[in-house]
């Protein structure tokens, strides 16, 4: 007998009725009763991010990708009109809050997921100690292979790089381009 969703003191995690926790009633030796022992499904889901960084630009470009990635449109979690240089985003921590060990978080480009060195750093070992694994675009990011880190970290100095080019020549940083 499998019970979804059932409740139990002491068992860490969600209990959404979802396939992600069961209870299994187990028959005890040497007693007539019953007893539950929880154990954890492997239903590995994917959990999509998306950001924009106005409030008049649109995420449906990004939920279509998301979707086309194999994400649940119910496991989008969505930032619309916050920076991704602020770490501080309601979207990015439902999406992480989201992810348990074995699923995979998935962004359509790096820029979504942050636009600094140390914040992309900090989210990779966040999900990297949780055991949730990392999908930029279609490709699985592996913080083990020291060619994947170099690539990731590579990739991750260009999204902040595009960030000060375009702050600086847009005339919002000190020592801006000066208008011809």
């Amino acid at each position: 007998m499998v019970l979804v969703g059932a409740a139990h003191p002491g068992v860490a995690g969600p209990l959404t009725g979802e396939g992600r926790l069961l209870a299994r009633s187990v028959r005890c030796p040497g007693a007539n009763r019953y007893t539950l022992r929880h154990t954890r499904e492997m239903t590995e889901l994917k959990i999509g991010c998306a950001r924009v960084s106005t409030l008049d630009q649109d995420l449906t470009a990004q939920r279509d990708a998301l979707t086309a990635l194999g994400v649940d449109p119910d496991r989008i979690y969505v930032d619309h009109g916050l920076t991704g240089t602020n770490r501080d985003r309601p979207g990015l921590r439902q999406a992480l809050a989201a992810c348990r060990r074995g699923d995979t978080l998935v962004v359509t480009t790096l820029d979504r997921l942050a636009r600094s060195v140390p914040d992309a750093r900090d989210i990779t070992d966040e999900l990297t100690a949780a055991g949730v694994k990392l999908n930029i675009g279609g490709s699985v990011h592996d913080p083990t292979d020291p060619l994947g880190r170099l690539l990731f970290t590579t990739l991750t100095m260009i999204a902040e790089f595009s960030v000060i080019w375009t702050r600086r020549s847009s005339g919002f940083l000190p020592g801006a381009m000066a208008a011809a």
